[in-house]
């Protein structure tokens, strides 16, 4: 018997696909209204649409009885770029365009960082060629702005069904090479794609399939696959930028042989990722069926040059028998990011180190999208949601606290029909933060038009609580070691007359009365512990730690 969650995928393709084609047959002609927030004094808000479609028609549209509404409609997805694009003072943003019911294009366009001003703006779309291009990954080479574009191959249904944003349409490389000063377009690389040595491709939204440049005439394929017979895997292929193979294909096969993959679940998540140091980490696991006695398995490995570096065990993460949840979300240099979206609509956001002890955990009830968040002030996490305040559309604001988030602000849209997708909060090296946002007019039961716009802000504007003012409001102590093996030693400036030490459930696993310099933590069991400090029974610090090996 297929298992559950083949069912829900099938379940969410189908009312994804009736989504945007309800959306291609409702939406109305109407004009571009910028988003305004009450009570919010953004440093500059920049829209990117696209102006030259608006009133233009198809000449011969699948869809007879509405024809094109002559409404810009584009869509942002962080699976285009793992990082936002940022190079000497400039933001590249790159949307793809969505026409005649389906994705078909591109826009990018190059906006100052300062003034939030456009420089210049490239746009293509079936105007332009004959063929849809679905944009997998954008990146700055060198003085160029590359797109690595999937172009389709797939011929459109005579009814209009989005096969490329709805399903894995087939395709070869192409690749798209604009000048970073003007804008222009210098290079196509286009694939043949009769030629026999051709490495297709398949447009998608969960970043299943990755593209990487290796060097000036090669580059990487990275596909996840899972297989009921086989189990799941990791195909590596290098493809020259004609989209031929350079060397015969290679994978990665999973750890797991010796079980039965036969009714195990899947899963299409970000699964693997290379960090700047060029080094592969694949998330690897394994669902035993419903009648196993097997144990759910989650590893995660790293491979460098071909060769596996090392593995680590993070099976203790299990979710309601559900590694296969886990997402990939960032590789730093000590840390690494992990997401799980759960079935009970909660997601769960993890930090491991390098070595797979746990850091820090943050559960979000209610939440289960999976937004890369950024990256507060003391290794905290914040992040955008769309909400609504007394009926009308706002923007909330979160940041982590604890072991979950707590609600810093919201603000709701002068304009009341305005409705927002948040994609994508990060922070420059100044300290503000940029939120990059999807919005479309709602009216009655359909939507006009779907744009992008991003917003440049002061953390204070959103009430994220810095370091200088937790130092303020709240005692401060310096715990160390941390990670700590057998002692922890406290230097505090403060009095307290208990130190509590309680466990990731929140359970207390250890009290000791009195000032103390140091706590002996030696019969506890390794893992991320939170520190209490009191004084006359009333908490006056809580601070995290990792208990080591």
């Amino acid at each position: 018997m297929k298992d559950k969650k083949t069912l829900l995928y099938h379940v969410v393709v189908f009312l994804l696909l009736l989504c945007i084609t309800s959306i291609g047959y409702s939406q109305h002609l109407g004009n571009y209204k910028p988003i305004e927030l009450e009570g919010f004094q953004a440093k500059w808000i920049s829209a990117i649409y696209d102006s030259t479609i608006v009133g233009y028609n198809i000449a011969n549209p699948r869809d007879k009885s509405t024809g094109f509404d002559g409404y810009s409609h584009v869509y942002y997805h962080p699976t285009i770029v793992s990082h936002p694009i940022i190079k000497d003072g400039y933001y590249y943003r790159v949307v793809w365009t969505s026409y005649d019911t389906d994705l078909s294009g591109g826009i990018i366009e190059k906006v100052d960082l300062e003034s939030g001003k456009s420089i210049w703006k490239s746009v293509f779309d079936l105007r332009t060629h004959n063929k849809r291009e679905f944009i997998k990954k954008a990146e700055i080479n060198g003085d160029r702005l590359v797109l690595y574009n999937i172009e389709i191959l797939d011929k459109d249904p005579p009814l209009p069904i989005p096969i490329v944003f709805a399903f894995q349409a087939k395709g070869v490389l192409k690749i798209r090479e604009y000048d970073l000063e003007t804008g222009g377009l210098l290079n196509v690389f286009t694939t043949d794609s009769l030629n026999p040595e051709v490495r297709y491709l398949t447009s998608e939204l969960v970043n299943r399939i990755q593209i990487n440049r290796k060097g000036t005439n090669e580059i990487e394929v990275l596909e996840h696959v899972h297989n009921d017979n086989t189990g799941t895997y990791l195909i590596v292929d290098t493809i020259f930028t004609d989209g031929t193979y350079a060397n015969p294909p290679d994978s990665i096969k999973s750890l797991f042989t010796d079980v039965d993959w036969g009714d195990c679940h899947w899963s299409s998540s970000q699964k693997m990722m290379r960090n700047p140091a060029g080094i592969l980490f694949y998330i690897d696991s394994y669902i035993p069926g419903d009648f196993s006695t097997d144990e759910s398995r989650l590893v995660l490995r790293s491979f460098l040059f071909g060769e596996e570096l090392g593995s680590i065990d993070l099976s203790y993460l299990n979710i309601d028998n559900h590694v296969d949840n886990w997402n990939l979300l960032e590789v730093k240099d000590n840390y690494i990011l992990l997401y799980s979206a759960n079935f009970d609509n909660t997601g769960d956001y993890v930090v491991v180190n390098n070595s797979g002890v746990l850091v820090n955990k943050y559960s979000f009830p209610g939440r289960n999208n999976d937004l890369s968040p950024a990256l507060g002030p003391n290794g905290s996490l914040l992040f955008a949601a769309a909400g609504k305040i007394d009926g009308k559309n706002s923007i909330e604001f979160y940041q982590s606290e604890n072991e979950s988030f707590k609600l810093l602000s919201s603000f709701t849209f002068t304009d009341p029909k305005h409705k927002v997708a948040p994609s994508r909060l990060f922070n420059l090296d100044n300290g503000d933060f940029i939120l990059d946002l999807m919005h479309s007019e709602e009216d009655g039961t359909s939507l006009k038009g779907r744009f992008h716009s991003s917003i440049r802000f002061d953390p204070s504007q959103i009430g994220v609580i810095t370091a200088t003012q937790q130092t303020n409001t709240i005692h401060s102590a310096i715990l160390y070691p941390n990670p700590a093996n057998n002692y922890l030693w406290i230097k505090s400036g403060s009095d307290f007359d208990e130190a509590v030490v309680s466990n990731s459930q929140g359970q207390n696993v250890l009290v000791v009365k009195g000032k103390v310099d140091e706590i002996n933590i030696s019969n506890m069991s390794c893992g991320l512990y939170i520190l209490e400090l009191k004084n006359n029974n009333k908490s006056i610090l809580r601070q995290k730690f990792v208990k080591s090996d």
